[in-house]
């Protein structure tokens, strides 16, 4: 079995020749400046693996039609939800990603955790420019008022959410400085 390395590079190699392929057919390939084409190789490179850092970072997440179809709802409830502040929704490309510790898993279907909700309105409340990555990064960082655990994790166990509010405002107030 291959290595990720070389997975990696056989992806690439299949993407670039049928991208090639297709510049070289119009023409357009010897009317790019070749160093405008390396950097926009590089950015490609980073745009296509930014997807797997930011799982790693923010952890997983579903995407508003899995959100909509778990909850049952249209995509006008959850866009509502977002605005509402009860949802905390990532930009990604044409859609938006959920981080997953926002729901709790019910028999058969999710339901949205209210909890959410008191913590987004206490990082909109102390810090109104506050964007929803900031709160996605803060929700998978260990907090002392959560014994060391991250916000995600308290929530998923169904913790007080006293504490996590509390872990909000703290760090709802130190970005607004």
């Amino acid at each position: 079995m291959a290595d990720s390395y070389s997975l990696l590079e056989e992806g690439l190699k299949v993407g670039l020749y049928e991208a090639v392929e297709d510049l070289q057919s119009t023409g357009l390939l010897d009317r790019i400046d070749p160093d405008q084409l390396a950097e926009r190789a590089r950015q490609a490179v980073h745009a296509a693996l930014a997807s797997f850092v930011w799982e790693e970072r923010l952890g997983p997440a579903l995407e508003t039609g899995q959100v909509c179809q778990e909850l049952g709802v249209s995509r006008q409830a959850v866009a509502k939800a977002v605005i509402a502040g009860r949802l905390v929704a990532l930009p990604a490309g044409k859609t938006r990603r959920f981080p997953v510790w926002q729901f709790r898993r019910q028999p058969g279907r999710l339901e949205m955790r209210a909890e959410v909700a008191e913590v987004v309105g206490v990082f909109r409340r102390v810090y109104p420019e506050v964007k929803a990555v900031q709160i996605a990064a803060w929700a998978r960082t260990t907090q002392p008022e959560l014994d060391g655990t991250t916000p995600a994790e308290w929530l998923e166990r169904e913790r007080p959410v006293h504490p996590a509010v509390l872990a909000a405002e703290r760090a709802a107030g130190a970005l607004a400085k």
